[in-house]
């Protein structure tokens, strides 16, 4: 009997892989036609992912967690997607003596990254970031309380270095989570591994992460807080700071 039922198990989880790998190679395929079908799909599934996490035993979802949460890795992403691929972007530019790829600079409390290559996947790309969290944004916000970009950016650039910093409505210190938030985001890598994402769109992926977030938790932030700029204001300093 014991024997029956290890059987079976090993044909249940047999049959359960088969239909993974089967749906993965589907992905794959129609992939090639539309890229942004494995990045949608992955997106979902980090989505349900960070939903489970930040759930409680009373099946109550923690909306401004899970975007804290995704806004930390959209920041880590953007580096490590930088980092990636800044030399082949300084190849491509006809301009690569001038192009500002990635400086590092050292600071009393670690290392942090500035650069277009940076900004590539932070702001600058039609599947940048900033524009897929824009996009949530506006489904439930008017045009005109979008934060101005650059003025966040500029704050950040300000405070690299200072100890005393906080994110999130000054709720979070980047400098003791970041480690956290790092190996958090390597857990996620793991889960998404059979998607065959390069580094190059995974800002794209928690983007569109940040995006269903935003949109459906709009109203679970005060009124006096603007959601989006606190997501900008996360991922930006995420994306400077090392994650070597």
């Amino acid at each position: 009997m014991d024997y029956n039922e290890s059987k079976s198990e090993k044909e249940k989880n047999k049959m359960s892989n088969d239909l993974k790998e089967g749906f993965f190679r589907f992905l794959q395929g129609k992939s090639k036609e539309d890229p942004s079908i494995l990045t949608k799909a992955a997106a979902g599934e980090c989505f349900q992912l960070l939903k489970k996490a930040c759930t409680n035993e009373k099946n109550q979802i923690y909306g401004d967690m899970m975007l804290y949460y995704a806004s930390g890795f959209a920041g880590i992403a953007c580096l490590k997607a930088a980092l990636d691929n800044a030399p082949k972007l300084m190849l491509s530019s006809e301009n690569a003596s001038e192009y500002m790829g990635l400086y590092k600079i050292e600071t009393d409390t670690g290392i942090f990254y500035i650069g277009e290559a940076i900004n590539e996947y932070l702001i600058s790309r039609d599947n940048s970031v900033w524009n897929l969290a824009q996009e949530g944004f506006l489904k439930n916000h008017k045009k005109d309380t979008i934060p101005d970009i650059e003025q966040i950016l500029s704050k950040n650039a300000k405070n690299f270095g200072n100890k005393e910093y906080r994110i999130w409505n000054n709720m979070h210190d980047p400098y003791t989570e970041n480690k956290m938030a790092q190996t958090a985001y390597e857990s996620y890598l793991k889960h998404l591994a059979p998607y065959k994402i390069g580094a190059e769109r995974m800002p794209e992926v928690f983007g569109i992460v940040i995006s269903e977030i935003i949109s459906q938790s709009a109203n679970i932030f005060p009124k006096e807080l603007n959601c989006l700029e606190m997501v900008m204001e996360t991922v930006s300093f995420y994306a400077h700071m090392d994650c070597k």
